[in-house]
């Protein structure tokens, strides 16, 4: 349900510009909108005043808080091509500061509503930008001036200090989520060892790399896969569902659609490790932190986020992009009943203590703090 700005209280600290995940259709598992609902929701718990201004995208899907207000009004356009859309967007948001009264915008996420559009509305008030990717790097510091630029990662900020961004302006705020109090090991008692991989089936998530290291791995190694492939992307995955059979792996192998952000959730701690073969470089990886948070050791591309993330042997494995046979080689490690206990317990710990959220809300705070 939307909120009429009518309907608003006066902000003291902080207007939420946040683009969330009916921003993107519902099998894009990326789990980017549910991290800007947390992190708004997080702030407002801390005492700030936050209302999200968002796109009405399926927005019969309504919001899944009850604690922050949400004005659905911006255009969303998948296509980056409609200049109308981008210039009524820019209307929106100045209505919108013309009758709310902030000190600071935070704009999460522009895909779809037209960057220059949404910058230049607001280029008289502080604010600041939250990026988990480096899609702005391209429109150069001059196009961003006077944005904080907050990355989630090193990799991200090394894109946007490489295109000539001052370094004073672009801050590392590494993203922290929710871990369960308590971790405890899998309930399974015999010797399977349980793959997961979680994702869009597009060929740059690698999932083909992830089959054929499985292929040289024992029987008792099996592989589920959640997600489903974009348009464009439907022959790859009906090939590496061919792959499969042409290579005797049907009963090893399990792909189970797209599923909902509850039921992935469920799943973590009925499985061993969490694949992660991506070819691109990731700018992070939501889902290697949702893993970890639950005690999932995670083998990954040592490139980008994920080699931020993990720590090498002891949370999981990174390897070389590409390598199906250095991925098998870290997954048969896990054949150890100790050392793959011994690694779930070490990735909770180590999410819940580097990438907490009450970490990440306490920098946030301070970094937008600095800037009114």
């Amino acid at each position: 349900m939307g909120t009429s700005i009518d309907h608003l209280h006066s902000i003291e600290a902080l207007l939420r510009i946040l683009f969330v995940s009916n921003l993107y259709p519902p099998h894009h598992m990326g789990g980017y909108g549910l991290f800007c609902q947390q992190t708004a929701d997080g702030l407002r718990k801390r005492g700030h005043d936050v209302v999200v201004l968002t796109s009405t995208h399926e927005s019969g899907r309504g919001s899944i808080s009850q604690i922050t207000p949400v004005l659905r009004e911006l255009q969303f356009d998948p296509t980056l091509s409609s200049v109308q859309a981008a210039e009524e967007n820019s209307r929106i948001i100045k209505r919108v500061l013309s009758r709310v009264s902030v000190d600071v915008v935070l704009i999460w996420n522009t895909f779809g509503l037209g960057h220059a559009a949404v910058f230049s509305s607001i280029v008289d008030r502080p604010r600041a930008a939250y990026l988990m990717l480096h899609d702005l790097a391209h429109h150069g510091p001059g196009n961003l001036v006077n944005v904080r630029l907050l990355t989630a990662s090193q990799i991200v900020r090394f894109h946007f200090l490489a295109r000539g961004f001052p370094a004073h302006s672009v801050r590392l705020v590494y993203p922290g989520i929710a871990t369960p109090t308590s971790w405890s090991p899998s309930p399974h008692n015999d010797d399977t060892v349980r793959l997961l991989f979680c994702g869009r089936i597009v060929e740059y998530k690698g999932l083909h790399i992830a089959l054929q290291a499985l292929e040289s791995l024992p029987d008792h190694f099996r592989l589920t896969v959640y997600g489903r492939a974009d348009a464009d992307s439907q022959d790859y995955e009906r090939a590496l569902e061919v792959w499969v059979h042409d290579h005797g792996l049907d009963r090893r192998v399990e792909f189970r659609g797209w599923a909902d952000r509850a039921h992935i959730l469920q799943q973590y701690p009925l499985h061993d490790v969490l694949v992660f073969p991506s070819l691109w470089e990731e700018p992070f990886g939501l889902s290697i932190l949702e893993a970890l948070a639950h005690g999932l050791p995670v083998v990954a591309s040592r490139s980008g986020g994920p080699a931020e993330i993990i720590s090498d042997g002891k949370s999981g494995f990174l390897f070389s992009p590409g390598n199906p046979t250095e991925m098998a080689s870290r997954l048969r490690i896990f054949g150890d009943p100790a050392r793959k206990k011994n690694m779930g317990e070490h990735a909770w710990h180590d999410v819940s203590t580097r990438f907490a959220q009450s970490r990440f809300l306490k920098e946030l705070e301070q970094e937008l703090a600095a800037i009114v």
